[in-house]
């Protein structure tokens, strides 16, 4: 699944990362079913605190997809385009793909 979402969610992409651990008991975060958050870069009116807890929280989860366009409403084409080029190029395995 790949979730496209902006860095200052953090709040939305953490509960989905704790509804997919209640849906694999059995497993953990990220075993069967994959969850990746497309995020694009900065905006200039980004404050440095989102910038840096979003540093850390990519860091720790590895489940964030960063592409090289300006994250806004206009660029959300190309958004999901970085999405599908990702998902052509490391899910090769996977059968099915839900873009969110």
């Amino acid at each position: 699944m790949v979730v496209k979402t902006s860095r200052g969610n953090a709040f939305r992409r953490n509960v989905i990362r704790q509804m997919h651990e209640i849906i694999q008991p059995t497993g953990t975060y990220q075993t069967y079913f994959h969850v990746y958050f497309l995020i694009g870069q900065p905006q200039e009116e980004d404050k440095p605190e989102v910038q840096a807890s979003f540093k850390n929280e990519s860091e720790t989860y590895r489940d964030i997809i960063e592409y090289d366009q300006i994250d806004n409403y206009d660029a959300l084409p190309d958004k999901t385009f970085a999405g599908y080029q990702f998902v052509a190029k490391y899910c090769t395995e996977k059968e099915y793909v839900l873009f969110v």
